[in-house]
């Protein structure tokens, strides 16, 4: 233990005979020089724990330094935003290089001051069990005379609301204001845990409010004031848990604005409409990854965010950190092609290259950027780092870990302090907490941790003996106490209370009560680093975030003027969590490791569809940030930057690597010579589903027809890993599944089999390792399944479809497909039990029908249990379905039309779609998206590609539904086209103007068409005058305007032909004018040949690209390139047979059925009843039976 008193007054004496900056530079070198604390310092860290003069001044000294990039402005808020602990400085903000200067004699007294007050005690303690560093809490901040508290007073009402209780902003509050409310700036906050960051998001939050009041509404934002419709926010929060918390919070503080806040995680869902009325979403990265990958349904929340606000954004250094700087990429990207403005507000704990991440979030570094030391924290922390001496994982390092818990747990409670230790795991709060109790027993200090002398102790002694926990109402006589999520909600409420009211002085707890509870204590205690991990199957490093959560507990605000976390680890992590926590190590990308599926997820969404497009992509990530300023640790070297400053080549020769893997694995074709992009089936649902691209290459080898459960199981266990361990309880578990497992307990993959099964068959399990593993399993075991279904589906394998529909009830109702249906309820074991052996007799419908008092007596129960099985029987819908199926011969063999036109066999012409002189080229790319605004705007990029204007040909036609499509495609069309030319006319011709186009069309009524023409792109639809339709075709036929955008409706009678056809869609709603209903429609193959037929040329090569449903893709390919038109008779189809019949044997032209099918036989139905008798629903027999079967139903 080192005692500094001695050498700090030698120090400090021959400072002061020294003067100028030699004041600092003698004091640092002298302390550096001494080989004694040197060796101290650095004894078992394995690093330098001091690396620079910076660092001594700054970690241990408590100098901090102010960094401005100009003057402080009235509202107390520096231009340059960054906040530290001293006066004066200066800032390069253009370079992002700090340059420290400061008065010499400041910082000798302050060097003086700081050292002198922590030379009672050591900042560096060895011990023969464990090695510990403490770090000073950092010295409070001046306030500057321009700064002030703001009073809510004085604010806005928006904000007078929403802050009730709230007499002023806090410091950071008061500083960061002016930006957040006053601007839409995109925001980096940088600030101690506890600082007030989350009201700064509330800032944001409601400047997005007050954007969208209604007009006359400025003063009295009551309920009908904010247009809720017109924008969304999204908060994305790390954690389940906090994401949970922030929802209560934020729904509790915008109720009054009638402000709808929902969570959207992976265990709270939201339907369409509950999407559609919410204005506030609190989700995930992953879970808002998952969201923006779809153009459709929740992915049209995109199409409205006005706000992201990223929680906790330092976590980019962790393995989740490819998931956020993968929903960043895609959120500029989309306000860059859509135009709009979405703000994003990064609020992260202190970092050291805050710049990096500020120049990632498109953050200004002069007026958005904001960092605040620990200096700013409301509460000072002392933070304590100690490493437990022996080998990870044995029972010395064990008992050193119990024996320095104890120590300093016993030396809190002395000095009349609350403590909450943390551990990793439910049972271990209760193991912790008695062996604290057993340490101070076998010590003689049991009366030390006693709270007998609380006013209120007997009342919570009896509230407490009311408790069915019996180690809870064990250890609370001795001043102990637990708290895990796996206790009553009761319970954990009353522990609560308790430790609030300090009837307890020492909590053992998980870290769930950092996360969902705000419960602070005078002193934190990590007690161990090493946390199970169910998604990687084995013991991982406690996360950064977790541990600043916790030492953000430290310190009762209000009540106390410090705080105490202490984090004890392995003697080889004390150096990672030391730098990590006092922000000394640069947090770097991991988007590397995610580059691939982000890749796959960005092509199957179409916003990258060639490699100059995953190049500009991959300039909005966090790793293009880093790769310029530490390329070393990205492979590369010095000269590549230096040469490269934007490193284009290298971000090419990544992704065309990753195209290169994705294609391999069939989810994209890679056109390397165009180095283009297209996404496959496998791709889309690869993304769709969260699949990783590891995983599409192990199915790629097991996935085949005609699987078995067995098989589905076998190659789902190989998509996931658990670890190696709890081999007794697993073989037990095996005995009791019911499909045989492969590989048995001996492989990982048996493992996760086992679990799977377990988990479907509802078994019981102990082990916590096995109890966390089986809810990973079985939560992703679901989504994988349905991402092999699709696959199945795609791929025409009926009996593997079958298996897999069957595999996918299972993992979602846990009940097998042999397992009585009504398991899937939560009726009693006996009842269950009762229809184990009656479900194949008597279906669910059966048991609906019958009463309560027979359902009792058949299952051998009483009445009331019977009332209980039909109530859940009717429950179950019983629709009735039924389908047809057609199938049809296309005109490569016209027979048939043939003789019954009476012609000749010699004189038959067959001509297939290839054999037209014109040549002409035909694409048909499939989307698996419903009929939407959404869609079209997705198809838009593809649709522009697809039209090659300046490429190929100099003139496109695109085909949509509906007229509203037109618009909405064009303005898409536009802006692609604005994204990718340097020309500002649109689509005009190089020599025509916008001016040229409207005097051309004079003073037209259709302004809308009349602003799109102006931009070289006309709309030709019924909605638009005849005169102007008429004049819009002219300018298309002249190349005045390039593109022309027409509806189905106009495929008859548009005189027009284009070197390019693109067919946006082939699906449209019509309206039943009987009934009002909403009917979806598919183009006819009629209608598509007349559209493939405007890019017939005479001279020139034509281009047709046809986007359908992905269910259609093959059968249009089919029919467009190589069979040509299907045709078959309609005459059964409408009503025209019926009203014919009636007719003629009203008027005597028939005389009797007879007569019918005698003139039915001339009919070219007659003869494809005999060809093709599956698709009119008859049955093999003659032509005269069938004829005589339809004649005998016209007549009745």
């Amino acid at each position: 233990m080192l005692n500094f008193a001695d050498h700090i007054d030698s120090l400090t004496s021959s400072s002061r005979e020294t003067g100028g900056n030699e004041v600092k530079t003698s004091l640092l070198d002298e302390w550096t020089r001494s080989s004694t604390l040197r060796q101290e310092v650095y004894s078992g860290l394995g690093r330098e724990l001091v690396q620079s003069r910076a660092v001594v001044l700054q970690q241990l000294a408590g100098l901090r330094f102010q960094v401005s990039t100009g003057v402080s402005s009235a509202s107390g808020r520096s231009s340059g935003n960054i906040y530290h602990s001293a006066d004066t400085h200066c800032f390069n903000g253009a370079t992002g290089c700090g340059e420290v200067s400061f008065d010499p004699e400041d910082a000798r007294l302050r060097l003086e001051e700081t050292l002198k007050a922590n030379a009672a005690r050591p900042l560096f303690t060895k011990n023969a069990d464990y090695l510990e560093v403490i770090v000073p809490p950092a010295k409070a901040v001046f306030k500057r005379p321009s700064e002030r508290l703001i009073a809510v007073s004085e604010l806005d009402i928006l904000i007078k609301g929403s802050f009730a209780g709230y007499t002023h902003l806090n410091r950071i509050q008061s500083i960061v204001y002016p930006t957040a409310y006053g601007s839409n700036e995109n925001i980096l906050i940088c600030a101690p845990t506890g600082a007030g960051k989350t009201d700064v998001a509330m800032l944001t939050i409601l400047r997005v409010l007050d954007q969208h009041r209604r007009p006359g509404a400025r003063e009295l934002p009551t309920t009908p004031t904010i247009d809720r419709d017109s924008f969304k926010i999204v908060y994305v929060a790390p954690m389940k848990a906090l994401a949970s918390e922030i929802t209560q919070k934020l729904r509790r503080r915008l109720k009054w604005l009638l402000i709808q806040v929902r969570e959207l995680t992976g265990d709270m869902q939201l339907t369409k409409s509950e999407i559609a009325e919410t204005q506030i979403i609190v989700t995930t990265p992953e879970k808002w990854d998952v969201v923006t990958r779809k153009p459709a349904g929740e992915g049209e929340l995109g199409s409205r965010l006005k706000l992201l606000i990223i929680d906790e954004v330092h976590l980019l250094n962790e393995d989740r950190g490819a998931v956020i700087e993968t929903i960043v990429a895609r959120t500029l990207r989309q306000a860059e092609a859509s135009q709009s403005v979405i703000r994003i507000v990064g609020l992260s704990a202190t970092l050291p290259n805050y710049i990096d991440v500020a120049d990632f979030l498109s953050v200004s570094r002069y007026t958005g950027l904001f960092y605040f030391d620990s200096s700013f924290r409301p509460i000072p922390l002392e933070q304590h780092f100690i490493g437990i001496r022996g080998k990870a994982g044995s029972m010395q390092a064990k008992r050193n870990l119990d024996q320095v818990t104890f120590e300093k747990v016993s030396e809190l409670v002395r000095q009349g302090h609350q403590v909450m230790v943390f551990v990793h795991a439910r049972k271990e709060t209760v193991n912790a907490a008695f062996a604290l109790k057993d340490a101070a027993a076998a010590e003689g200090s049991l009366l030390d941790y006693s709270c007998e002398d609380n006013p209120q102790w007997n009342f919570y002694r009896k509230s407490i003996g009311e408790s069915r926990n019996k180690e809870m109402k064990q250890l609370f006589d001795y001043g102990f106490g637990i708290h895990h999520a796996g206790m009553l909600r009761s319970d954990r409420n009353l522990i609560e209370r308790l430790f609030k009211e300090r009837a307890i002085k020492v909590l053992c707890c998980t870290a769930t009560l950092a996360w969902g509870v705000n419960l602070p204590a005078h002193a934190v205690i990590i007690k161990g680093t090493e946390v199970y991990d169910s998604a990687k199957g084995k013991f991982v490093d406690l996360s950064v975030l977790d541990v600043l959560q916790v030492f953000g507990r430290a310190g009762r605000p209000g009540l106390e003027t410090s705080g105490e976390g202490y984090i004890c680890t392995s003697e080889e992590k004390l150096p990672h969590y030391l730098d990590a926590v006092t922000s000394q190590t640069p947090i770097e990308s991991k988007f590397e490791s995610g580059m691939k599926d982000a890749l796959n997820a960005e092509i199957a969404l179409g916003t990258v569809s060639s490699v100059s497009d995953g190049v500009r992509w991959l300039g909005y990530t966090y790793l293009f940030v880093r790769m310029k300023k530490n390329p070393f640790q990205y492979g590369l070297s010095r000269e590549t930057v230096a040469n490269n400053p934007v490193l284009v080549e290298t971000r090419r020769q990544a992704i065309k690597q990753a195209a290169n893997q994705l294609a391999k694995l069939k989810m994209i074709d890679f056109d390397a010579d165009a180095e283009t992009f297209t996404t496959k089936d496998i791709g889309q649902i690869a993304a769709k589903y969260y699949v990783r691209h590891q995983s599409i290459e192990i199915w790629d080898t097991v996935f085949k027809t005609g699987m078995s459960e067995a098989d589905v199981l076998r190659m789902l266990s190989m998509s996931t890993e658990v670890r190696e361990s709890e081999v007794k309880e697993l073989e037990h578990l095996m005995g009791l599944v019911p499909c045989e497992v492969y590989g048995g307990t001996d492989t990982n993959q048996g493992k996760v089999n086992i679990l799977l099964q377990a988990h479907i068959s509802r078994l019981p399990i102990q082990d916590f390792a096995l109890i966390s593993d089986s809810a990973y399993v079985a939560q992703n075991g679901g989504r994988i399944i349905r991402a092999l279904l699709e696959m199945a589906i795609g791929r025409k394998w009926a009996n593997t479809t079958v298996v897999l529909a069957a595999m996918c009830k299972a993992v979602e109702k846990r009940m097998w497909p042999f397992d009585e249906p009504m398991r899937q309820f939560p009726l009693k074991d006996n009842i269950i039990y009762g229809l184990t052996n009656l479900h194949t007799e008597y279906h669910p419908k059966d048991l609906a029908s019958m009463t309560a008092a027979e359902l009792g007596e058949l299952i051998r129960l009483n009445e009331g249990q019977g009332l209980a099985l039909l109530k859940a029987a009717k429950q179950f819908p019983f629709p009735e379905l039924s389908a047809s199926l057609r199938i049809s011969r296309s005109l490569n063999d016209p027979t048939d039309l043939a003789s019954w036109l009476g012609v000749e066999s010699r004189e038959l012409y067959s001509f297939l779609p290839r054999d037209r002189e014109q040549s002409l080229s035909c694409s048909v790319q499939t989307y698996s998206m419903p009929i939407s605004e959404a869609l079209f705007k997705a198809l838009a990029k593809p649709a522009y590609a697809a039209m090659g204007l300046g490429s190929f040909t100099e003139s496109a036609i695109v085909a949509v539904p509906s007229r509203a499509h037109c618009t909405t495609i064009a303005q898409e069309l536009i802006t692609q086209h604005n994204l990718n030319s340097v020309t500002e006319t649109g689509f005009l011709a190089k020599t025509a103007s916008a001016i040229d186009v409207e005097e051309r069309l004079g003073h037209s009524e259709d302004h809308i068409a009349a602003n799109f023409a102006s931009r070289g792109v006309g709309i030709f639809h019924r909605g638009i005058s005849d005169t102007t339709r008429e004049r819009i075709l002219e300018l298309f036929a002249e190349g005045v305007i390039r593109v022309l955008v027409v509806t189905r409706e106009a495929c008859w009678r548009l005189p027009a032909r284009a070197g390019a056809v693109v067919v946006v869609g082939t699906q449209y709603i019509c309206v039943n004018p009987s009934t009002s209903e909403r009917q979806l429609r598919d183009y006819t193959l009629l209608e598509l040949m007349e559209m493939q037929s405007w890019a017939v040329q005479q001279s020139f090569p034509g281009h047709f690209t046809l986007f359908c449903p992905v269910e259609d893709g093959e059968m249009f390919s089919r029919f467009l390139n190589d069979d040509g038109l299907p045709l078959e008779s309609k005459l059964l189809e409408t009503d025209l047979l019926s009203r014919w019949y009636r007719e003629s044997m009203e008027g005597g032209t028939l005389r009797n059925k007879e007569d019918a099918v005698q003139a039915l036989s001339f009919t070219f139905m007659a003869r494809r009843l005999v060809s093709n008798p599956t698709y009119y629903d008859v049955e093999d027999s003659t032509r005269d039976e069938v004829l005589s079967s339809i004649s005998q139903r016209l007549g009745n």
